[in-house]
């Protein structure tokens, strides 16, 4: 269900520790996000935003990625790693320059669900209905909302919408919707807590805020405990009631950031202690043989963000069996090093993890494993 997705992706945080890779590029403007914010609406209770053209335009990542050890058919560049992805689906991925994504992660799937993402670029509307028709082979049925031309595919309960020659919405019908309504004066957008602390998190690379119900964390724990190599006792996670992360990058140094905060302290230390007591088991951990390499989605996760990636086809989800984000080997390689990185720390009910690196250590420790 799309109401775990967010707490999955933070027990995965908290069990796996592994790094985004983000970037900036001094001759791109930082994105400013205050015009699409007030377009989030009052039923999400998580937020978050990605500087894509900052990321795609960086020159550290590029040369990472330029440097990694590739199979036979892997493009040998990121350039090339893009131009494939746009032959592909259509769209190419550096005509977008940020994302903006928001969700009621209390809802469930089916005509419950609630997610969407507001997207800003320069591109096509022709080109992108064509490459979404295309990649999930289904026909859009447009209507009119509002004096909003709406393209929907209703079976699936899924629709996209144009707002402007830059912007466009895209996820389930009622939440595009409801961002319309937004745009047209009919509602009024998100406030309270969740957008306050999102602003308070800055103008970086990756950043996401969450308010989560205990019903969603006790659902996401129970999933993510079905995957783990060993036993583990999650269940202090449960107790989550909030969830930051930021990812940012300044000329070569990488940090990584994550913010939890409990019902209570003890469930911060127990964590805490968790995760002190990971840094020193898992560098001895023999993942089994048929290990993946692969953060593992359940079906019905899968389906959401098949759903979610419509107008950003990075991943490819199939249509049956586990599935999961692929991981390369080298982050496997490269996860006990990034542990031994990790601080952690407990102030009154909320525990801070944070990772800060940087892209010549990586590669360091790259050519070292090479």
């Amino acid at each position: 269900m799309f109401k775990t997705i967010i707490p999955l992706l933070i027990i995965m945080l908290v069990i796996t520790m592994l790094s985004g890779c983000g970037g900036t590029a001094d001759d791109i403007e930082t994105a400013d996000d205050i015009t699409s914010t007030v377009l989030i609406p009052q039923r999400a209770d998580m937020i978050g935003h990605m500087q894509l053209n900052r990321i795609l335009a960086d020159k550290d990542l590029e040369d990472l990625y330029d440097g990694l050890p590739k199979d036979p058919g892997d493009a040998e560049t990121l350039d090339e790693a893009i131009d494939a992805a746009a032959d592909e689906t259509g769209i190419d991925p550096r005509d977008f320059d940020e994302v903006f994504f928001f969700a009621d992660t209390s809802s469930s799937t089916g005509e419950y669900s609630y997610f969407g993402l507001i997207v800003k670029g320069t591109y096509d509307e022709s080109d992108i209905i064509n490459s979404v028709e295309i990649t999930n082979e289904v026909n859009l049925s447009a209507f009119d909302y509002k004096g909003n031309e709406v393209y929907a595919d209703i079976e699936k309960g899924a629709a996209l919408a144009f707002l402007n020659e830059e912007t466009l919405v895209v996820g389930t019908v009622n939440s595009v919707r409801d961002v319309i309504d937004i745009k047209i004066g009919d509602e009024t957008p998100l406030t309270g807590d969740v957008i306050d602390k999102y602003t308070a998190l800055g103008n970086v690379l990756v950043k996401a805020e969450a308010s989560i119900s205990s019903e969603s964390m006790e659902d996401a724990v129970s999933q993510a405990s079905d995957y783990l190599p060993i036993p583990i006792d999650l269940s202090a996670l449960i107790n989550v009631e909030t969830a930051e992360m930021t990812v940012d990058k300044e000329n070569k140094a990488l940090s990584l950031g994550l913010k939890l905060c409990f019902t209570d302290n003890d469930s911060a230390k127990t964590v805490e202690e968790l995760i002190v007591g990971m840094k020193d088991i898992i560098p001895l951990l023999d993942f089994p043989e048929e290990y993946t390499g692969e953060i593992p989605i359940p079906e019905q996760t899968q389906e959401i963000l098949s759903k979610l990636l419509t107008v950003l086809p990075i991943l490819d989800f199939s249509e049956t069996g586990t599935g999961g984000i692929p991981l390369p080997e080298v982050s496997m390689v490269l996860l006990p090093e990034l542990l031994s990185m990790l601080e952690v720390e407990v102030i009154e009910d909320c525990l801070t993890i944070s990772l800060d690196t940087t892209f010549d250590e990586i590669e360091g420790l790259l050519s070292e494993e090479g």
